[in-house]
């Protein structure tokens, strides 16, 4: 019933209550107890967030949901070291769990240790080939590298994937510009990614970018 008022009716207050109200006549519920904290995630809670998402896995130990919550929490709150030790137990117990070799690049991105954030892209897409956002990731590592050849490679791997990917559009139409590649597709791309998702300014600004290097009028 709560995951109903959460997710289906977005009636997160009273989803919290039910979760509650679980714990209260069952405090050994691991799934309560995760559901409450992924419910409290964006809240002013992060003590409790942390408190019950532990619990969950104190309960479950064998779950790697409530652990792969905690990390995303720690990585919130710029807590690089905690979500490291938390994803490292996580791919302990779970090699080929896909989610966290991504989420410890996305760390290792952070703290601009390229090699690091690759391996572990690199290894999450090795794992589930057909997980298309870790491609635009590794395009950002190498983007970040000034390796444009590679990001490129990757960004348009995403695309023939799913066209339908802003991020990538949008970067590779950058990459395309600062390697002063072919500016058509720069345009059609940075074009695709405003219209993928309007009203993103640094989508805007790349669009405006290609236009003036075009030599367009930019409005």
């Amino acid at each position: 019933m709560g995951d109903l008022y959460l997710n289906a009716l977005n009636k997160k207050s009273e989803a919290i209550k039910i979760y509650r109200d679980v714990i209260a006549l069952n405090p050994n519920h691991a799934g309560a107890h995760y559901a409450l904290g992924m419910a409290l995630y964006d809240g002013q809670e992060p003590a409790e967030v942390v408190a019950q998402l532990q619990e969950a896995n104190r309960l479950e130990p064998n779950n790697p949901l409530p652990l792969n919550a905690l990390a995303q929490v720690y990585i919130k709150q710029n807590d690089s070291q905690k979500a490291l030790d938390v994803l490292a137990k996580i791919i302990k117990m779970y090699p080929k769990f896909t989610r966290a070799y991504i989420q410890q690049g996305d760390v290792y991105l952070n703290l601009n240790q390229m090699d690091k954030a690759l391996e572990n892209y690199i290894k999450a897409s090795d794992i589930d080939p057909g997980f298309i956002p870790v491609y635009t990731k590794i395009g950002m590592a190498y983007q970040v590298r000034k390796d444009w050849e590679q990001a490129e490679i990757f960004y348009k791997k995403a695309i023939v994937m799913d066209p339908n990917q802003p991020f990538a559009q949008n970067n590779l139409a950058w990459v395309l510009l600062e390697r002063k590649g072919d500016l058509g597709e720069a345009l059609a791309a940075a074009q695709k990614a405003v219209d993928l998702a309007p009203g993103v300014p640094e989508f805007l600004d790349t669009l405006a970018r290609v236009k003036e290097a075009q030599g367009q009028p930019v409005r």
